[in-house]
């Protein structure tokens, strides 16, 4: 049988003013400054509408494997996220000899 204990917002924080906290608390420490962010590996901030550009294969002697594949992902993935973001679009479609490639749309 299984038994469960309604909880309040109030039962909650007696209970937790009871439990000591697992991770000691600092006080008085400051904020270190902000690091800048990586180096975007797309060009999306320069790009126009009707720009676009070829995500690379693997260079020459580099095994294949599913490398290529991984990086199409990320690409949509990134284009989309930086769209969204910013009020763009990007689309990303094969192109020849099974290359991506992505055009900014909007």
């Amino acid at each position: 049988m299984t038994y469960c204990v309604p909880t309040t917002p109030k039962v909650r924080n007696a209970i937790a003013a009871l439990a000591p906290p697992k991770t000691p608390i600092r006080k008085g420490i400051p904020l270190p400054p902000s690091t800048p962010g990586r180096e975007r590996s797309y060009p999306f901030t320069h790009m126009e509408v009707g720009d676009s550009f070829i995500l690379e294969r693997w260079p020459e002697g580099h095994p294949p494997g599913d490398s290529y594949v991984v990086d199409c992902r990320r690409l949509v993935n990134q284009a989309s996220r930086y769209g969204f973001d910013n009020k763009k679009r990007f689309a990303c479609r094969f192109v020849e000899d099974g290359l991506m490639g992505c055009w900014r749309t909007r």
